[in-house]
C-alpha cells in the first residue's frame, strides 16, 4: 500500500502540470500507481509499526515483580532490572509499562457521545519524512480532519504552515463532507497558533501574530 506522502507528492505534481511520465520518474514509483494516486481523493490509510521497547524481553519479570510487590514504586523497579538484568533504560520507561500491566483501579470514563455533524476534530502535524522535490528536501504537512459521529476522515496536504493554507485545509474538509460541522475542535499546538514554525501573517515584523488560542475549542 502507498504512503500518504506519496499520494501528496503526486497530487501536487499532477496540480503544477506535470505529466504522469514525469511525476512517475521523478518519484521513482509505477506510472499505474500514478494514475491511481492522482484519481484518489482520499489519502491511503497510513499506520507506523510499533518499534517495540527493550523492556518487551522484561515483561514477564515486571509481572511477577507487581505480583509479589504489588505496590512496587518504579524506581526500585529500575534499579532491580539493573542490577539483575541489566537493563540500560529510562526510569520513565519503567515507570509507563508498570501504569500498563497495574490492574487500574480507576473508574472508566464515561463515553462521549456526538451527534450527526456535531463535531469536526482537527489535528495540523508535520509528516514524518521528507520528500525531495525539485532537488531540495521539502517539509509536508497534513492538516487531518475527522468526524467523530461516523469516523469519517479526510487530510488536506500543503508545504507550509501558513494561514491559506490552514483555511484552505477547511474548504477542502467542508467540500468533502459535503457540509459544515456546528464546531471545530483542534488537537494541537499548531492549530492553536503557538507553534515557531507557524508563519501567520506579521509574524516577524515586530507586531504580534494572530493567536487563535482564545478561540481554538470552537468556531
Amino acid at each position: 500500500m502507498r504512503s500518504a506522502l506519496e499520494w501528496a507528492q503526486v497530487r501536487t505534481l499532477a496540480a503544477e502540470g506535470l505529466s504522469q511520465r514525469e511525476i512517475a520518474r521523478r518519484l521513482g514509483i509505477n506510472r499505474r500507481t500514478v494514475i491511481r494516486l492522482a484519481r484518489s481523493d482520499v489519502p491511503p490509510h497510513y499506520r507506523r509499526p510499533g518499534l517495540g521497547s527493550q523492556l518487551d524481553p522484561l515483561e514477564p519479570v515486571l509481572r511477577r515483580l507487581l505480583e509479589e510487590w504489588p505496590q512496587i514504586k518504579a524506581p526500585r523497579v529500575a534499579e532491580i532490572l539493573r542490577l539483575e538484568y541489566g537493563f540500560g533504560g529510562s526510569e520513565r520507561l519503567v515507570r509507563e509499562h508498570l501504569r500498563r500491566l497495574r490492574p487500574s483501579s480507576v473508574r472508566p470514563a464515561q463515553r462521549t457521545g456526538y451527534r450527526p455533524a456535531q463535531v469536526l476534530q482537527l489535528d495540523w502535524a508535520e509528516m514524518p519524512t521528507r520528500p525531495r522535490i525539485a532537488g531540495r528536501e521539502r517539509r509536508v504537512y497534513a492538516l487531518v480532519a475527522a468526524l467523530p459521529y461516523s469516523g469519517a476522515q479526510t487530510a488536506h496536504f500543503s508545504f507550509d504552515l501558513t494561514l491559506e493554507s490552514f483555511l484552505e485545509g477547511h474548504v477542502r474538509a467542508f467540500e468533502f463532507f459535503g457540509g459544515v460541522a456546528r464546531e471545530c475542535v483542534y488537537d494541537n499546538h499548531f492549530v492553536a497558533g503557538e507553534h515557531p514554525d507557524l508563519a501567520w501573517p506579521g509574524r516577524g515584523s515586530g507586531r504580534r501574530r494572530p493567536r487563535l488560542t482564545p478561540h481554538c475549542r470552537r468556531l
